[in-house]
């Protein structure tokens, strides 16, 4: 399945739950094989698992309709990210700048840099030819959902530290069987 690209600004109620939280966290840097800048947290779900439900429930809300279908994923890794202009300097990996989220469905990231609104540090989206579709300012408290497979990437490095949560979800299936019963009630 597709999915839309889509924002939803003041996504938090209070964003500062969220950055309270953020400070109590232990930082980690990438792997041998893992592919990004930065420091991340462990997923939510092994941290905060109501805040990870409360994160999914809330973006699988605004695909679907959970009075009409069940909706149900193999897996969502959601982390806090943050990335100073020095990490990317001294990232010797591969080019991670414009790139796709193979492995998974729907990607998205929350900015959460307080009283910023930047769209050089926001994200851009590309269309397959690698010409910018959609820019989306670092506006804080702010969800960007894209569709995995789309080209994506920060719109431009500044010396902004940005502070995120990015979030991947695969696999993810429906169950219609109210659909099928109302379509079936009108003879269809």
């Amino acid at each position: 399945m597709y999915y839309p690209t889509i924002v939803v600004e003041d996504f938090f109620k209070d964003p500062n739950l969220i950055l309270n939280f953020y400070k109590k966290v232990k930082w980690f840097k990438p792997k041998e094989n893992e592919n990004w800048p930065g420091v991340r947290s462990k997923p939510f779900y092994k941290i905060n698992i109501d805040l990870h439900n409360y994160i999914m429930n809330k973006i699988i809300s605004v695909y679907y309709n959970y009075n009409l279908q069940q909706v149900f994923w193999e897996s969502a890794n959601i982390q806090f990210h943050k990335v100073k202009l020095s990490d990317l300097k001294s990232w010797n990996k591969k080019q991670t700048h414009i790139h796709k989220d193979k492995n998974f469905e729907i990607a998205g990231v929350i900015y959460l840099n307080e009283n910023t609104i930047c769209k050089k540090s926001g994200t851009t989206i590309y269309n397959k030819n690698l010409k910018e579709q959609i820019v989306v300012s670092n506006n804080f408290n702010s969800l960007l959902l894209y569709d995995a497979n789309k080209f994506h990437g920060v719109t431009k490095f500044t010396d902004l530290e940005t502070l995120r949560i990015v979030i991947f979800i695969n696999g993810i299936k429906t169950n219609n069987s109210f659909l099928k019963r109302f379509y079936g009630w009108l003879g269809y």
